[in-house]
């Protein structure tokens, strides 16, 4: 980021670090930002999560690799803009969700952008339309198609 923009930013890492992985605290430690920097290396508990996303701005997540997404799914529930790789069923998770700003996997200067850009929606709300009513209500929808062709097909063999 632009050392003229650094001042609009500070980071939070939340999550535990698995098999002795320390890079993440190593580069912390010599970042020349280091004291802009939190990192909440350990298990979150349920009861600490909603606070932690609270205090958030936005949420930005740029998995390699991703089939779902927890952090995005809280995220989107709390209203934050979020920046998410378009990877796995990600961009499906975002659909229709308009605080969110795709980038490609493994490409920096793509993340670097849109952080620029998520910047600008800080103190935003945005409606996710993900909701678990939304959930039954499509289950509902493929269970009634669902037995219509059933019955209907019952129907024509009778």
């Amino acid at each position: 980021l632009p050392q003229t923009d650094i001042e609009r930013y500070r980071l939070t890492i939340v999550g535990e670090t698995w098999e002795g992985w320390t890079k993440p605290a190593e580069l912390i430690a010599t970042s020349r930002y280091r004291e802009r920097i939190t990192f909440i290396n350990r298990y979150v508990h349920d009861d600490e999560v909603r606070e932690i996303f609270a205090q958030a701005d936005a949420v930005v997540l740029p998995y390699h690799h991703s089939s779902a997404s927890g952090p995005l799914q809280i995220a989107m529930s709390c209203g934050l803009p979020v920046v998410v790789t378009d990877v796995g069923g990600l961009p499906e998770a975002v659909s229709g969700y308009s605080g969110a700003i795709l980038v490609p996997p493994h490409d920096p200067a793509a993340l670097r952008q849109a952080l620029l850009r998520v910047a600008d929606l800080k103190g935003h709300h945005f409606t996710d339309h993900h909701t678990w009513a939304f959930a039954v209500d499509r289950y509902d929808h493929l269970f009634t198609a669902f037995l219509g062709k059933r019955k209907a097909a019952q129907g024509a063999v009778a």
